[in-house]
């Protein structure tokens, strides 16, 4: 199933297809990243509102809905605009656009810390390989994309040319897909190849991309202000 947030929503999709159901909602919330730990049946999301500000984690059911619903992190955040799991160790990643930082804990929201990822400017998205043991992210202010190792160390540029103002992140087996919010395109890397894989610019129009996910043949992306996903 999909997962999509809406800002005070959370709203799930059988196939992806399907009209999406609310399976949670937070009045005058500001849901934003979103991560789901499909072993382990584990939802993640931060939201970004004064009322509501934090990490938030539910047990998600076999229908997709959502129970045991906890405020795990509630303290010293501000931006939390990207969220992964890695589902090996059971931790989450977050990037912190205010703060600047990349930060990591269990999930219950314990033994957390900060990486030693310096010279961050406008950190967005975030991704966990948990096959390769790879965390990506992305920094619209240094308009690069870069990994390291799960602890921090062994960090490098993946993608440093034509990138705007990159957004969320996935990836189907050596293939990282990314979306850039400026130029509205679908992009991938592979090796140390960069391909545009679709430009969104007639579907989103005057609005940023942000959202992908990809599953299969397809990647599925989301557009601020406007109230749908692009399958693509």
């Amino acid at each position: 199933g999909l997962y999509i947030s809406n800002s005070t929503n959370i709203l799930f999709s059988a196939q992806g297809s399907q009209p999406p159901i609310s399976v949670y909602r937070q009045e005058g919330g500001r849901i934003v990243g979103m991560a789901h730990d499909y072993a382990n049946s584990k939802l993640f999301w931060s939201d970004i509102s004064v009322v509501a500000r934090g990490i938030w984690r539910a047990n998600v059911q076999n229908d997709g809905t959502l129970t045991n619903v906890q405020h795990i992190i509630d303290q010293d955040l501000q931006e939390v605009n990207g969220l992964t799991v890695d589902w090996v160790s059971g931790h989450i990643y977050w990037t912190d656009g205010q703060k600047r930082s990349i930060e990591c804990s269990d999930y219950e929201g314990q033994n957390r810390k900060v990486l030693g990822i310096y010279g961050l400017q406008n950190p967005r998205g975030i991704l966990m390989d948990s096959v390769d043991m790879w965390l990506y992210w992305n920094d619209q202010g240094s308009q690069k994309i870069e990994r390291c190792r799960p602890d921090g160390s062994g960090r490098e540029v993946v993608v440093s040319q034509n990138l705007v103002w990159p957004n969320q992140m996935a990836k189907d087996g050596s293939k990282l897909y990314f979306v850039d919010a400026s130029t509205k395109e679908l992009r991938s890397h592979s090796g140390s190849t960069t391909s545009n894989v679709k430009s969104l610019s007639s579907l989103a129009k005057t609005d940023n991309i942000f959202g992908l996910a990809v599953h299969g043949d397809w990647a599925y992306v989301s557009v601020w202000n406007q109230a749908k996903i692009i399958k693509v």
